[in-house]
């Protein structure tokens, strides 16, 4: 599991993105990696929904795939 918490969250996400953020920290912090590996993986595609529906910049998506280390 990892979260660079040196890379900071964008001010203005969408509300499912702050959602599944909350969740991961969640799993994160209680080492629950059974579950936060499978959530992650949803909350790439939510990245990837939210920068297609134009509700975040390219800029916001890398940096949130930075911090979550996906990619």
């Amino acid at each position: 599991m990892y979260i660079n918490e040196d890379i900071p969250l964008p001010r203005h996400l969408p509300r499912p993105l702050q959602r599944d953020i909350e969740i991961l920290q969640d799993y994160y912090d209680t080492g629950n990696d059974a579950y936060y590996y499978p959530y992650l993986e949803a909350f790439e595609a939510g990245i990837h929904q939210c920068y297609i529906d134009q509700q975040i910049t390219k800029e916001e998506a890398y940096r949130l795939m930075q911090r979550y280390g996906i990619g």
